[in-house]
């Protein structure tokens, strides 16, 4: 694990990142200052600009682990109503196959996220499952077969529903709304992620305190695409991606890490 991350996009990202683009996504930067854009992304298309630590390592040795904060200085092209896609910043185990949503493990995160109105995710009884929102999920771990066997009855009629009731209680999932935020603005976005708890705040102000967040190593990412993903009690279950005509983007004007 790291001790220490400092960027400020002087001369582009540090070589320390993962930089990803695909489709009509691009990773640009300049004057100390990385843009993540789309522009003209297409239903059925996948269109995404990241920059991260967890491509290439095992989900069980991912790079981050608590005690540590992160400090995220960001700004969005857009309001959470008006942008396509999903976008933030924080740390997650990438539980997802891409494009099919096939779930390869149980999802872990915590992270600043931002979804458009044609995803529906509730993962946090009582917050809207698009939106922009701080958010913690303890999924833990699961067995590999165990994952393979979810993930073929989910293909079975009528079991879908069922499956979604039995993880939501084996899952711990915290989130608040940040629809005070406004987005187009430059925030500075906090997280301390520690053993007992996680706390994240908007300019020093505290937005969310949860208990027992996750404990297994996770990896960071920032990014924007134009992903669609609907996970709703009544069983429906499903990936995509719209259209964005765009341009939009998400700003970083400094990423800080420090293990405590």
């Amino acid at each position: 694990m790291q001790a220490r991350i400092i960027d400020r996009f002087v001369a582009g990202p540090l070589p320390y990142w993962d930089r990803h683009a695909v489709g009509s996504a691009e990773v640009a930067c300049r004057a100390g200052r990385l843009r993540f854009l789309l522009a003209g992304a297409v239903d059925k298309r996948v269109a995404n600009a990241e920059i991260g630590d967890y491509r290439g390592h095992a989900r069980g040795s991912l790079p981050w682990s608590p005690p540590l904060r992160v400090a995220i200085r960001a700004r969005f092209s857009h309001r959470a109503g008006d942008l396509g896609g999903t976008s933030g910043f924080g740390f997650w185990n990438n539980p997802f196959e891409p494009v099919t949503g096939k779930v390869l493990t149980p999802p872990n995160s915590l992270w600043f996220f931002c979804a458009s109105p044609r995803s529906d995710m509730v993962t946090t009884p009582g917050l809207p499952g698009n939106g922009f929102r701080a958010e913690m999920i303890n999924g833990g771990t699961m067995p590999g077969w165990l994952m393979s066997l979810g993930n073929q009855l989910l293909k079975a009629p009528g079991l879908t529903a069922l499956l979604y009731r039995l993880a939501q209680t084996r899952m711990n999932a915290s989130g608040a709304s940040l629809d005070g935020v406004e987005m187009t603005d430059w925030h500075d976005y906090v997280l301390f992620w520690r053993r007992s708890e996680a706390v994240f705040s908007v300019d020093e102000h505290e937005v969310l305190r949860v208990t027992r967040p996750s404990g297994i190593p996770l990896g960071f990412v920032a990014w924007m695409d134009n992903q669609v993903a609907v996970a709703r009690p009544d069983g429906e279950f499903r990936f995509g991606m719209e259209a964005v005509p765009g341009p939009q983007w998400l700003d970083l004007e400094a990423i800080e890490i420090d293990v405590q």
